[in-house]
């Protein structure tokens, strides 16, 4: 009885053939170095030991002169996920690797570990600013004021400078994470192993 083999379960068909028939020659110089041990003219030794599936992808034949030999007898299956799922799998590793790489960008620009206290020391500078671009478009209305704002100090200034110079390189990073994904979304089976993620440049 042929023997069905998953292909998940060998390294690829090349290995496996040539491990099965490095085996059934093995078995066929086995079996007849025994005809030799019954005949009182050679010393026995155990027989080769291999794997479950490599034993039992070889046949043993009887020709009608009695002489034995081993053959490959055996079938390669595909045992994987139908293709809608396979699809989906490879699409979900894509897109790990390029949150992945988004990650690693954006921590190029700012550490996650540093955002919450910029955000923190950012925040005035931005509220002094709205208010400095309320009262100015007053001014531009007519609108006398009689309490003004001081204007940003260089410090606060520097701060909005550096949230803006921040902004353009995460957004820049978003649309290109954005654009890869969009990418992966349209690839099929027949053209997913051949995508490769392009690097963020920030």
């Amino acid at each position: 009885m042929t023997h069905t083999v998953g292909k998940s379960r060998i390294p690829n068909a090349k290995v496996f053939a040539d491990q099965v028939d490095a085996y059934a020659a093995e078995m066929t110089q086995w079996s007849a170095h025994m005809v030799e041990v019954t005949a009182g003219n050679a010393q026995a030794y155990p027989p080769p030991n291999p794997a479950p599936d490599i034993a039992a992808a070889v046949r043993r034949n009887v020709a009608k002169d009695g002489t034995v030999t081993f053959v490959p007898d055996y079938e390669i299956v595909d045992d994987g996920p139908p293709p809608e799922l396979l699809l989906l799998q490879k699409k979900g590793a894509l897109f790990n690797v390029v949150a992945g790489m988004e990650r690693m960008a954006g921590n190029a620009v700012l550490p996650i570990g540093k955002r919450r206290l910029q955000n923190i020391l950012l925040r005035p500078a931005l509220i002094k600013k709205a208010t400095l671009d309320g009262e100015a478009a007053q001014r531009a209305a007519g609108i006398e004021i009689k309490v003004k704002t001081k204007p940003l100090t260089d410090d606060e200034q520097s701060l909005l400078d550096e949230a803006d110079s921040i902004k353009s390189k995460m957004d820049a990073i978003d649309l290109h994470a954005a654009e890869m994904l969009s990418e992966i979304e349209d690839l099929t089976l027949d053209t997913i192993d051949g995508w490769k993620p392009t690097p963020f440049t920030v």
